[in-house]
């Protein structure tokens, strides 16, 4: 199991190298220059000026030069400071960064309570009205977009009735009640996604876990139904799932921006927007960078719990070594 892990966690460094490569390249091929965004309109009167903050910046470098050294510092955990702000960057980050993450924990908390009844339910009652209306469900929550979800929930919930606050984030430990108030509406627009996504594979493993021969053994030797369904057949299906819950969750980071620009969430959705609009380069590359290494982190977190899980794997690799 321990060779299994290094193996996994080896592979990660050559993902990190590409991603950042990637990442810095992307923000040198956008348009605009960061000295220029900086100065504004003085850059036109003051040509001296912007070379002079040019070299400051580093931006008189190759292009692979500034790579290496913006890449030696990232690992260092120093991302520069903020072309608007002047901040370091890993501090602006660290301050949205447990906003998003709560956000992403309570919407998988909330597709996980109601995916795997659902899930379980379609499978046991295949091929009948319940099982319809649940994979109706399913496919209509993977095709609704998630801002007009959000935004029709706002419409019925704060503008009609005044239940729940439209925007806006309170800390966890300010105020818990009033957190709770607001993420509850951008926490239910991210989870029907994930309930229809989850509920869709955990049906699927389902009946593939209902048709094995010792699941009718079971079933034959007369043990209750849902003894059957909880302690043997759910389970096996659950492995399979585990896979799809860590994909899912880790591109819930990188696709949370609309989101949080609806509900007015300060997290790292709402950072990364609001940096994209200053041209904040820094800013931008810091949060990508972090948020494809949290992916690339979940995946491997995915693929141990995998392979924990599922003994066949951890063989396999051994016949392969």
């Amino acid at each position: 199991m321990g060779q299994y892990v290094a193996s996994r966690f080896l592979q990660i460094i050559p993902t990190i190298f590409i991603i950042s490569f990637l990442v810095f390249g992307a923000m040198h091929l956008a348009p605009g220059d960061p000295a220029t965004m900086l100065m504004g309109r003085a850059a036109a009167q003051n040509p001296e000026g912007l070379e002079q903050l040019r070299r400051e910046m580093g931006l008189d470098k190759p292009i692979a030069t500034q790579y290496f050294i913006w890449l030696g510092n990232a690992l260092r955990g120093d991302f520069g400071n903020s072309n608007r702000s002047d901040l370091p960057v890993i501090e602006l980050i660290g301050g949205r960064l447990w906003a998003s993450l709560e956000l992403v924990v309570v919407s998988l908390l909330i597709a996980l309570a109601v995916s795997m009844p659902l899930g379980i339910i379609a499978a046991v009652k295949h091929q009948t009205a319940y099982d319809s209306i649940i994979m109706t469900f399913a496919v209509a929550g993977v095709a609704i977009p998630g801002f007009w979800l959000g935004l029709t929930l706002i419409l019925i919930f704060s503008v009609t009735f005044s239940w729940l606050p439209a925007s806006g984030y309170v800390p966890f430990l300010e105020d818990p009640i009033e957190n709770l108030r607001r993420v509850l509406m951008p926490a239910i627009t991210l989870a029907v996604y994930l309930i229809a996504t989850f509920t869709r594979f955990l049906r699927s493993d389902m009946l593939d876990v209902l048709n094995n021969d010792y699941v009718r053994t079971a079933n034959a030797k007369g043990l209750n139904r849902r003894i059957v369904i909880l302690r043997h057949a759910l389970p096996n299906a659950l492995i399979p799932l585990l896979t799809v819950i860590g994909v899912e969750v880790g591109a819930l980071l990188g696709g949370i921006i609309i989101i949080e620009h609806v509900f007015g969430w300060s997290g790292i959705g709402w950072l990364t927007l609001q940096a994209v609009y200053n041209r904040d380069y820094p800013l931008v590359q810091g949060v990508v960078l972090l948020t494809t290494l949290f992916y690339t982190l979940m995946n491997f977190c995915v693929d141990v719990g995998y392979a924990f899980l599922n003994p066949r794997i951890r063989e396999q690799y051994e016949r392969a070594r």
